[in-house]
């Protein structure tokens, strides 16, 4: 699986590896069942209310790889965490309402350092990973529910699950290239 991931990043154009190996299959914690995946999609659009072709599974639980660089394409496994990419400006918008006016001083040390990467660096991107700062968005504590609820479910048991908010299709895929680009450089350079 791994070679195989490594060749098509090799001969695929970014945009294309992202639409093709992410965008388009059944993720890989879903094992090739597309009813489960598209009624999973469903129901959590539902929730979110928003189209569920706004909704991805990202990072190695959608390749069954992780793209992270300074992972060295390590497989999906039991402790791995799964990252739910969600494309809604409405809530992009209302998760920078929300960090903008956010009296920091009240916050703890790790989700202050949370906050000031997303104003240095996530919102430039159009993103907003909820991993450490959900407890402070206005709809945090429905989104914690959510998680909670699929945390019992068949293919996202005993994982971490987080969201990363993104402004509009362009930002996720723009965002998706760091990383694309970044694996393709180190296997251009080993």
């Amino acid at each position: 699986m791994v070679d195989c991931i490594k060749q098509d990043l090799l001969s695929m154009p970014e945009s294309t590896f992202i639409s093709k190996k992410i965008f388009e299959p059944v993720p890989y914690i879903f094992k090739g069942n597309w009813d489960d995946y598209f009624s999973w999609k469903m129901d959590l659009s539902q929730k979110f209310n928003i189209d569920p072709s706004e909704i991805f599974i990202t990072g190695s639980a959608a390749l069954g790889v992780s793209l992270n660089p300074y992972k060295n394409f390590k497989l999906f496994d039991a402790n791995s965490d799964i990252d739910i990419s969600v494309v809604a400006p409405h809530y992009f918008e209302v998760a920078w309402h929300d960090l903008l006016y956010l009296n920091v001083e009240r916050i703890n040390e790790q989700m202050r350092v949370a906050i000031d990467d997303h104003r240095t660096r996530l919102i430039y991107w159009g993103t907003i990973a909820t991993d450490k700062i959900l407890p402070l968005l206005s709809f945090g504590m429905k989104w914690e529910k959510i998680i909670k609820d699929y945390k019992q479910t068949k293919y996202f048991q005993n994982h971490e699950i987080h969201f990363r908010i993104y402004k509009d299709m362009t930002a996720v895929r723009k965002y998706l290239s760091l990383s694309v680009s970044q694996c393709k450089a180190k296997l251009l350079g080993e």
